[in-house]
């Protein structure tokens, strides 16, 4: 019943740990019913990714690449790339995007999800 003492340190622990709304989530989902396409989109978007990151180092926070906790959907393999960036980046976040979606092709399509609700 303490609802004061729970944000103050919930905000305190998201600011140390940057989390939102310290910082952006960003989650680029890769879709496919060919499990290779899929996995290569994904790569090559994190390759794009982190040499943009190497430019960029002080606005990201984290970046990294793996399989979707749920695998495959509706007969569609998933892979994501995770990344959390500083707030108030809206360049970095319209960089972001241009990168994913020049990943978007009849192969695999990708989703860009900012501050998802939900990773799985």
């Amino acid at each position: 019943y303490d609802y004061e003492g729970f944000f103050g340190k919930e905000a305190n622990l998201r600011l140390v740990s940057k989390y939102p709304p310290y910082s952006k989530i960003i989650r680029l989902m890769f879709t496919s019913e060919d499990e290779d396409k899929a996995r290569e989109s994904a790569k090559e978007a994190y390759k794009n990714l982190k040499a943009y990151q190497g430019e960029n180092q002080s606005e990201f926070i984290y970046l990294g690449a793996m399989k979707s906790p749920i695998k495959r959907l509706k007969n569609k393999y998933r892979y994501q790339v995770l990344m959390r960036v500083k707030s108030g980046c809206k360049g970095v976040v319209n960089q972001i995007y241009t990168l994913a979606l020049s990943e978007k092709t009849k192969k695999a399509l990708v989703y860009v999800e900012v501050n998802p609700s939900n990773l799985s």
